[in-house]
C-alpha cells in the first residue's frame, strides 16, 4: 500500500538524510508519517509539517470551547533569589511571599530553583533536584 511521496531529489538538495528527517518528524510530534500531508524544509533549516486536519492536534475552537486568556508568569524566584522588583510590581512584599511557600511545606528559599506567579494568582514552585520540601 502507497501511503504518500517522498522526493529523494530534495533531500539530496537539502542536504538531509532520511534519519534526520524521521528525528525532525518525531521531535515534532509525528511518529507516523502518513499522518503528514506536506513536509517543507524552511530556510534556517527546520522542516515545517502540514498535518492532515484529522491528524491535527485539536484546538478550543474545534470544541466550541472559549477558554479564558492565560497571561505570562511573572518570575518571584531564581536559583534562590528573591526577585524584589517583580514581588514589589505584583503588590506583595517577602512576609507574603514566605507564607505562601509555607503554605507549600517550603521554609528554605536556597531550595527553590524557580518559583512564578500567574495571573490566577497561582504560586507555583520548582525546587532545586535532591532536595527535599523541609530541609
Amino acid at each position: 500500500m502507497i501511503i504518500g511521496t517522498l522526493f529523494k531529489e530534495n533531500f539530496k538538495k537539502a542536504k538531509i538524510d532520511l534519519n534526520e528527517f524521521l528525528v525532525q518528524c518525531r521531535t515534532n510530534g509525528f511518529f507516523n508519517l502518513s499522518d503528514i500531508k506536506t513536509a517543507l524544509l524552511e530556510e534556517n533549516g527546520k522542516i515545517s509539517f502540514l498535518p492532515y486536519s484529522d491528524k491535527r492536534p485539536a484546538n478550543p475552537s474545534d470544541l466550541n470551547i472559549k477558554p479564558t486568556e492565560e497571561g505570562i508568569a511573572t518570575n518571584l524566584i531564581l536559583d534562590g533569589e528573591i526577585m524584589e522588583k517583580n514581588l514589589k510590581e505584583l503588590g506583595y512584599d517577602q512576609t507574603w511571599l514566605m507564607e505562601e511557600l509555607q503554605k507549600q511545606g517550603i521554609v528554605k528559599i536556597d531550595n527553590i530553583f524557580l518559583a512564578t506567579y500567574n495571573e490566577n494568582k497561582d504560586l507555583s514552585v520548582y525546587i532545586t533536584n535532591n532536595v527535599e520540601k523541609n530541609k
